[in-house]
């Protein structure tokens, strides 16, 4: 997954362990399975794609309109208010020449969905720290005696050291690039090391990034047998590893482990002209054309949120609607309640991990809190709720809508909720965060030379130092926007079933019958849990000796 958009590092060695214990038990060979796709419903009209109006990045956040009292809905991400795990699918033998049974459809006893989608690119364990090449409090460069400094054009200080290491500082003297000898490259902001990446001898690339949360995640890039790439992404905690399904040309598999628990993401890489090919995400279920309808009808009551509290590490930032009198805005805000909840629990682990090893970070002076997402940005991530299934609708009725842009840059799709941790570039070329829970707005529809748009921040999770600022224009690439757009349509597919299982009770109007039928494209089955275990041990090994050499002390 791109999620090359960097998102990764790692947690500790023994949480690692556990880690890789706990997902030992798991087993199953991934192979897509094929069920018969029921017969489309022609019955409503086409939905053609409406451009989404651009949201005003504002300062302060922004009154809901009387007309449209509507508001967003949160993320697919798994809130546990009351844990109820969702029963994972029974493993299925390989599918021979003819389809085979897709999994069993997961059940919702309530509107929360179960285990979560990891936010981009995880990591694996945590690695060793040793003595950072870095003043944490100055930001500025600790070399060895017997370092050579030279000017760099344009301001700051190239210095070698007798070791091998090469480093830059900027125009502040503050350490911004580091270059091991085994060809390890280390970036810095402030004097924290943020990312590290090294492309082995073998060819496997790995990347590590630490987020301002204390969220630190590697993803691993490697080759199967037959030269196809299989990407591991892990923090110690939760992962996923994605690979091609080689009796499906143009199909690629993600498993998901988080909490014992394990399921399966499909994704169809399509190519959308001048703009290139990207991964789609294939819905494992469809429903029927009226369950649609009745998705985009206002109830015509007040309806309380099914959830429970945002977690209070996000402060005011988002808060339920006191009622709801659409699935649609239901679902918008369950969207997000699921990502705050999911990176929430991803810090209260990095936490517990730096903690247990010694590695905690200096507290960040700069850090605030944040202000609440303004009720604009809210209204707009709904009315995208409501263009998606109107687009579903529209496909179940055999004319689905033709896409000749990925949904990164789709017109009625400008608003991205980040669910993972990213370095954007602002306009001076200097590099700043974006962490899973912020709200940026796309400003460009045509990608530059290096396929990125910009974008505009206009909410910001978990404010920090080298955060973005709010209503900053920042640059971010094209497959980073599409990987959170594959994520939205994850979450909100879980937001969509959980609506399904709630309709009739707690003061939901009944729904009608909702017809979910198995979709075959987006069946399959997990892979084995053994094997995920054993990548993210071995990331831990790698990115400990990355580290070493980045700290100047060798394998």
């Amino acid at each position: 997954m791109r999620n090359p958009k960097f998102s990764w590092i790692g947690a500790g060695t023994c949480s690692a362990l556990a880690v890789a214990g706990a997902l030992m038990l798991g087993d199953g060979i991934a192979n897509a399975a094929q069920t018969k796709p029921a017969p489309p419903v022609k019955t409503a009209p086409l939905v053609r794609r409406t451009t989404t109006p651009p949201v005003k990045p504002p300062v302060q956040p922004v009154r809901p309109t009387t007309t449209q009292p509507v508001r967003p809905v949160p993320q697919t991400q798994p809130v546990r208010p009351q844990p109820v795990p969702r029963p994972i699918p029974a493993p299925r033998p390989e599918p021979g020449p003819k389809p085979g049974p897709g999994p069993k459809p997961e059940s919702f006893p309530k509107p929360g969905p179960g285990p979560k989608p990891i936010p981009g690119p995880g990591p694996g364990p945590r690695p060793v720290h040793t003595a950072p090449p870095v003043d944490v409090r100055t930001g500025r460069p600790l070399p060895p005696a017997g370092s050579v400094r030279s000017p760099r054009p344009g301001g700051g200080e190239t210095i070698k050291a007798p070791d091998g290491r090469v480093m830059e500082t900027n125009s502040k003297g503050q350490l911004t690039h580091l270059k091991a000898p085994d060809g390890t490259e280390a970036r810095f902001n402030g004097g924290h090391l943020t990312s590290m990446h090294k492309v082995g001898t073998d060819g496997s690339i790995t990347d590590m990034h630490r987020s301002p949360t204390g969220v630190s995640t590697i993803k691993t890039v490697n080759r199967d047998p037959y030269g196809h790439p299989v990407t591991t992404v892990g923090d110690g905690h939760r992962g996923y590893r994605e690979r091609d399904l080689l009796r499906r040309p143009g199909y690629r598999q993600r498993t998901y482990f988080a909490n014992g628990q394990s399921r399966v993401v499909i994704y169809h890489d399509q190519t959308f002209g001048r703009y290139g090919a990207y991964p789609v995400y294939v819905p494992a279920y469809t429903y029927s054309p009226g369950f649609y309808a009745w998705f985009g009808t206002p109830w015509g009551v007040s309806v309380s949120a099914g959830w429970g509290a945002p977690p209070p590490v996000y402060g005011g930032y988002f808060v339920p609607a006191a009622g709801y009198t659409s699935p649609n805005a239901y679902v918008a805000d369950y969207m997000i309640n699921q990502n705050l909840q999911d990176n929430a629990a991803q810090q209260q682990d990095a936490q517990t991990d730096a903690a247990t090893d010694g590695t905690q970070p200096a507290a960040d002076p700069q850090a605030t809190q944040p202000q609440p997402i303004p009720q604009q940005v809210r209204d707009t991530y709904s009315v995208e709720v409501q263009a998606t299934v109107q687009h579903e609708q529209a496909a179940a009725t055999g004319q689905p809508v033709s896409q000749d842009v990925p949904g990164a840059l789709a017109p009625d799709h400008k608003l991205f909720q980040s669910y993972s941790d990213v370095e954007a570039t602002d306009a001076s070329g200097q590099q700043c965060a974006l962490t899973g829970g912020d709200f940026v707005q796309r400003d460009e529809d045509t990608p530059d030379g290096q396929k990125t748009v910009a974008v505009i921040v206009v909410a910001i999770a978990r404010p920090s130092a080298s955060h973005c600022g709010m209503s900053a224009k920042v640059r971010l690439s094209v497959d980073t926007l599409q990987d959170w757009y594959n994520s939205y349509s994850e979450q909100q597919a879980a937001g969509m079933e959980a609506m399904n299982a709630a309709a009739g009770k707690n003061g939901i109007p009944a729904a009608p019958n909702a017809g979910k039928v198995a979709n075959p494209a987006g069946q399959g089955t997990p892979d084995d849990s053994g094997v995920l275990a054993s990548a993210m041990q071995q990331q831990g090994t790698d990115v400990s000796g990355m580290q070493a050499q980045v700290n100047g002390g060798g394998q």
